[in-house]
């Protein structure tokens, strides 16, 4: 299954070099036969730009596609080869994460934004808390708490007020319409924004489709968490709240419906990703399952305290959940990257 861009054209993943389209042709001229050989020179030359500009382009990250174009000039200035291609687009990703003050949380941020991962791979980035996480050159958006209300009725934080004020000042901002997809993620969450975005683009078959007509025009969420067949109020499979994944036209149902979601779901006895999905389901928004790979979920992740728990080098997974110290979270994040296909 295909998931559509908010656009309404279908989102593919960007080709690898050799895999974009390319076309060349000499242009005419009237005394191009006095240069013998031109037409192959030419050709080559175009083809070695060619592979060269490829090669920087697959390591962009691109919001939209783009079409290449080069040209080859003999010195008398004439152009005599053009050569032009498309790189297709990958989704782009707002991520945002909230961090608790005075943990291992700081230092973790502090260390992923040198390290440009998590979070900080994504095309836009915002990190939440109550004081400055002390990141140079990258402030902190301050929220009133990060203390949640107590526990939920899943025995894990009611911590919806939190994301509630996060979410009121995401809309405020408007970073949501900066990206295809806003996604929040857990610091001790190992996240690889690539190998999502390669999710994203070309998704897998959804084994549970929505229990619903979905509304066309409000977008997808992704549900990643299918341990608890039965899960109270039909919420299975679910959203584990170490990555949360909308559409920026689901993040716009929600901001354009919050109040309805708040009015008819007891958010205040719930952690956000179980309040989100059910505004969700309650909204009729698409869904797309993707499993994460977390302990709570039915998947150990190779925590080193844990001897025989599987590790990181699944080369598939997009993230690996939960590695609570910097140590543990780099220890994983480089076992997987050195290990991928």
């Amino acid at each position: 299954m295909a998931v559509p861009s908010e656009s309404g054209e279908q989102s593919l993943l960007r080709p690898e070099v050799g895999e974009s389209q390319t076309g060349s042709e000499v242009m005419p001229h009237d005394d191009q036969s006095a240069i013998p050989g031109v037409s192959l020179r030419a050709k080559a030359i175009g083809i070695a730009i060619t592979v060269a500009v490829l090669g920087l382009v697959a390591f962009a990250n691109l919001a939209s596609p783009q079409t290449f174009s080069t040209s080859n000039h003999l010195d008398d200035g004439r152009v005599t080869l053009q050569v032009a291609f498309t790189v297709a687009a990958t989704p782009s990703l707002f991520c945002y994460m909230v961090v608790q003050p005075f943990t291992e949380e700081v230092n973790m941020a502090q260390e992923m934004q040198p390290a440009v991962v998590g979070i900080f791979n994504c095309e836009f980035q915002q990190v939440f808390s109550t004081v400055e996480v002390g990141i140079p050159g990258f402030p902190t958006v301050i929220l009133p708490t990060v203390t949640p209300v107590g526990k939920s009725i899943d025995d894990t934080s009611a911590n919806s007020n939190i994301f509630l004020n996060v979410w009121n000042k995401i809309q405020e901002k408007g970073w949501h319409l900066e990206a295809d997809w806003t996604v929040k993620a857990d610091p001790d969450a190992v996240f690889v924004p690539q190998r999502l975005k390669a999710l994203l683009a070309q998704p897998p078959a959804n084994p549970y489709p929505p229990q619903y007509a979905v509304c066309p025009t409000c977008g997808t969420w992704v549900p990643n968490c299918d341990k608890y067949p039965g899960w109270h109020d039909n919420l299975w499979p679910m959203m584990w709240g170490a990555l949360e994944i909308l559409s920026r036209d689901a993040m716009t149902t929600y901001f354009t419906n919050m109040g309805l979601c708040q009015a008819q779901i007891d958010w205040m006895t719930l952690g956000e990703d179980t309040f989100m999905g059910k505004c969700m389901r309650l909204n009729k928004v698409n869904e797309l399952f993707l499993k994460i790979q977390d302990q709570q979920c039915g998947v150990d992740t190779g925590v080193t305290s844990s001897p025989g728990w599987p590790s990181c080098q699944n080369q598939l997974q997009y993230v690996f959940h939960p590695h609570k110290d910097w140590a543990d979270w780099i220890r994983c994040w480089t076992q997987t990257i050195n290990n991928r296909p």
